[in-house]
Order: structure tokens, then C-alpha cells, then sequence
């Protein structure tokens, strides 16, 4: 085990096949070590996980999903999405696309989001997520460019909602550079009244 440590290779203890016979959700804890860590796995190791990659899918879906989030935020994310696709795609849908995956923050609903693309909440329903993790992928997939006039991008943001608005702005600006100018910025730090909740009255006032 020293050694392998040393040597930075994930390696099961004894059989592979054994050892993810006993419990699958070890497959994903070996791609899951090897994304946060960017260890390489042993190649009987790595054939075992392919091999039985089909008993992933029996793994309680809460179990699978706290892996899976690991997973995504790791430096080595990508590597492992590309390279164990056939894998993930037991419990995941990835239709989306992985090659920029490293340039989003270490989010797991973000990332989840990109790789998915619209099968997002197939996979999510799947994984029994928290709907609120549900509505901010869905949110993400769905959205639209940020604008560029200081109006629209108001009525933008009014439309999302403070919060919100800063995960997609986060979202779109690592991904395909959007609001360069600073508008939304602006926008979010400066305007002090985006929603009817935001006003210094309310109907009693009246």
C-alpha cells in the first residue's frame, strides 16, 4: 500500500473482482480517489471496474450521489469523465459535454450541469437530489446569454432573483466568458431593488 501511495496507482486490496463483488459503490470510490487525488489505477483494477461497472446502478442512489459530487470537484475531473464514460453513464447521463469541466468552480450542481447538458434531470431524479439542487441545474442548462445593456440585464437578473443570478453569471462567465464588461457585476452591487421582496415598502405601508 506504501508504495502504491508512492507511486500514486490506486489498487485494490487483493481481487479486484472480489473486492467490487462485495460492494460496487468501491468503483466509484476508486474513480472518485482518483479524480481528487490524480492517482492512475492499476490495470487489473481498472479492467474489474469495466468489467462490473453494470452492478453500480444496485448502489443506493444517496450513497452513488455523495461519490459522485467528490468526484466532479476533483482536479483530475476530467480525466476520469473522459476516460470512464461507459462507467458513469451506469448512473449518470452524461449528454452534455466534459472538456471544459475543469474551468467551472469546484460545484457540484455546475458541474453536474455541464456534463449532463438537458439529461440533467434524468439523472438527478435517479440520484434523488434535493430539489433545490434540481431547479439550480435545470436553471443552469436553461439559461440564456448574459446581456450586455445595463437594463436588460437588470430585468435579467429580477427574472432569476439575487441569488440565483450569481450562480449563473458564475457559471456562464467560466464557461464561455460572458460579462466581461462587468455589467452584471455592476448590476448585483449596486442595484439595490431587484424584486417586489426588495422594497422599502410593502402593501401595509400603503
Amino acid at each position: 500500500g506504501f508504495e502504491d501511495i508512492k507511486k500514486k496507482i490506486i489498487r485494490t486490496v487483493g481481487d479486484p473482482y472480489k473486492r467490487f463483488s462485495e460492494d460496487a459503490l468501491r468503483i466509484l470510490r476508486a474513480l472518485r480517489f482518483s479524480s481528487v487525488l490524480g492517482f492512475t489505477i492499476e490495470e487489473n483494477t481498472q479492467k474489474a471496474i469495466f468489467d462490473l461497472a453494470d452492478n453500480v446502478a444496485l448502489v443506493a442512489p444517496e450513497r452513488i450521489f455523495t461519490e459522485l459530487k467528490k468526484l466532479l470537484c476533483g482536479d483530475n475531473a476530467y480525466a476520469v469523465l473522459k476516460e470512464y464514460a461507459a462507467v458513469l453513464n451506469k448512473v449518470i447521463k452524461l449528454n452534455g459535454e466534459v472538456d471544459n469541466v475543469s474551468k467551472l468552480p469546484k460545484d457540484h450542481s455546475m458541474r453536474l450541469a455541464y456534463v449532463c447538458g438537458a439529461s440533467v434531470g434524468e439523472s438527478l431524479r435517479f440520484l434523488r437530489a434535493a430539489n433545490q439542487t434540481k431547479h439550480i441545474c435545470k436553471m443552469l442548462v436553461d439559461s440564456e446569454p448574459i446581456p450586455n445593456d445595463i437594463t436588460d440585464c437588470r430585468i435579467y437578473c429580477s427574472k432569476l432573483g439575487r441569488e440565483y443570478s450569481r450562480i449563473v453569471f458564475d457559471y456562464r462567465k467560466a464557461l464561455y466568458n460572458e460579462d466581461e464588461s462587468g455589467i452584471c457585476e455592476f448590476v448585483l452591487e449596486n442595484d439595490k431593488c431587484l424584486s417586489v421582496s426588495e422594497l422599502d415598502i410593502n402593501g401595509n405601508d400603503l
